[in-house]
């Protein structure tokens, strides 16, 4: 299948072709139909060199891209993470502080200090994540992103079996994927504050030896 740029280049050869026939006849040779006859040819020339411009993709409507937010389930995907983000930040948090051995007393204090740090970010992060204010992002974005045929290619998608299929399992998914993640994180923390604490170490050494 032909490009855009080859088609616009076949449209110029028509034009260049169609005009240079037009400007070879002698100024005796001039027959008004035939003339008008060139003019249609070069006209039509025109109009296919400029077709591959004019066809561009439909962008989706608003009403098609909040169906898609729908059969997608998105809002209750979103609302389903935030839950497992809580999760696994008190898990993390309670790793570190069991990490740190510390007695039995206030390793207590500082779960129930860390707990109610998380419940604190965790109602920010509802009220910054809520559907009201990601619909506003998702919009524009699907718009920016997909064409209309796009649109509705997805729709088709997630309205079949295995699209209801991939909406149902994606939670387990996610889950365990965070899951999986806390294996990682913990253990790259700890390297992080033992790395921070020998570059502080270091930095101490040089001052004093100054």
């Amino acid at each position: 299948m032909a490009t855009s740029h080859e088609y616009g280049m076949r449209g110029n050869a028509q034009i260049g072709y169609a005009v240079g026939a037009a400007g070879s006849r002698r100024v005796g040779d001039f027959n008004p139909s035939n003339q008008g006859l060139k003019m249609k040819k070069i006209l039509v020339a025109i109009f296919l060199s400029a077709v591959p411009f004019l066809c561009h993709a439909a962008e989706p409507s608003q009403e098609s891209i909040e169906k898609l937010l729908t059969v997608t389930q998105t809002q209750k995907l979103v609302e389903q993470m935030i839950p497992q983000m809580e999760d696994m930040m008190k898990s993390v948090a309670d790793k570190e502080i069991d990490a740190q051995k510390l007695p039995p007393e206030k390793s207590a204090k500082a779960k129930t200090l860390s707990a109610s740090i998380t419940k604190k970010m965790t109602a920010i992060l509802r009220e910054q994540l809520s559907w009201d204010n990601l619909k506003k992002i998702y919009i524009p974005i699907y718009r920016d992103s997909f064409t209309q045929e796009e649109v509705d290619g997805l729709i088709a998608f997630y309205s079949s079996p295995a699209g209801n299929a991939l909406i149902a399992k994606m939670p387990v998914v996610m889950q365990k994927s965070m899951a999986a993640m806390q294996q990682l994180i913990v253990p790259m923390m700890q390297e992080m504050q033992k790395a921070t604490a020998q570059a502080v170490e270091e930095m101490k050494k040089q001052a004093e030896a100054k």
